[in-house]
């Protein structure tokens, strides 16, 4: 009586020990099913900033597409900031040129990484002739 009791208390059946071991499988399923999930919410949070930008008033769009900038490094990113900002420079002439400023630095950014993009090279030699700096943009490809 007390000899099986014993062994019941201590050690679990078999059948017990096959249903609590996880199979590799199912583990790297698992896994793969988080990894594929944390990925793809980067850029839904970016597009969700960059909708916001879309259908904001001007003056907050730049803010939002920075913040979808920061969730997902797409150089379409930077080039809507620098259209952004060269539009409320042309509605806000008091704060033109700190605008204009703000434009090419997204615009630096994106030929930081594109520096053959002809694209940012239009953005940026529109901008600094509009700084008075023409022999800058001259020297643009």
């Amino acid at each position: 009586w007390l000899s099986t009791a014993s062994h019941t208390l201590l050690s679990p059946p078999v059948s017990a020990l096959r249903h609590r071991a996880p199979r590799l499988a199912t583990t790297m399923a698992a896994v793969a099913a988080f990894l594929l999930t944390f990925l793809s919410l980067r850029p839904a949070i970016a597009w969700a900033y960059g909708y916001s930008a879309a259908s904001s008033s001007p003056g907050n769009a730049p803010e939002y597409l920075a913040r979808a900038y920061g969730w997902d490094r797409d150089p379409a990113y930077l080039e809507k900031s620098t259209r952004a900002y060269f539009y409320l420079a042309q509605v806000h002439p008091q704060a033109y040129q700190p605008l204009l400023r703000k434009a090419l630095n997204y615009t630096s950014a994106g030929l930081r990484v594109d520096p053959l993009s002809r694209l940012f090279n239009k953005w940026r030699e529109a901008i600094l002739w509009r700084l008075n700096r023409t022999t800058d943009a001259k020297h643009t490809i």
